[in-house]
């Protein structure tokens, strides 16, 4: 996960940039939630900047494949809820930015990858998370 090192006091940093543990890696699964980067950091993270980490993989010759996992509000602050790891306000928060026109939106976030990429959207509402890694899986051709 991009986001992780991203807290208030945490560097996410190895080497000479940001996201510099991304290459020389044999295989490499990135998830990027989107969550936006952390309240307070006056800088484009991961979200805001997905150039600056696409760029480290596409160097290190890496396939790079972009899905939208999507459900609606209140499957997310359902599921938020039974995990118990995160708190409802920041969930709601966090979907908010995902919200059309909003900061984290996918067609903000589509438009900072340029023209090289799409994003495929794909729902999870009815979908435990085996079912959607193995969507992801086919689509990339993975065996």
């Amino acid at each position: 996960m991009l986001d992780g090192g991203w807290g208030h006091g945490e560097k996410r940093f190895s080497g000479p940039s940001r996201y510099g543990d991304l290459g020389c890696q044999p295989q490499v699964l990135i998830i990027e939630l989107g969550y936006g980067e952390p309240a307070g950091e006056g800088f484009p993270g991961a979200t805001r900047n997905p150039r600056e980490w696409i760029s480290n993989l596409e160097n290190d010759g890496r396939e790079v494949f972009f899905f939208l996992l999507h459900v609606d509000k209140s499957e997310c602050l359902r599921r938020v809820a039974a995990r118990g790891n995160l708190s409802p306000g920041y969930a709601a928060m966090a979907w908010d930015r995902f919200a059309p026109c909003a900061v984290c939106s996918s067609a903000a976030f589509t438009s900072r990858i340029g023209d090289s990429y799409s994003e495929d959207t794909l729902s999870t509402m009815d979908k435990d998370p085996t079912a959607t890694v193995k969507q992801i899986l086919d689509a990339v051709g993975a065996v």
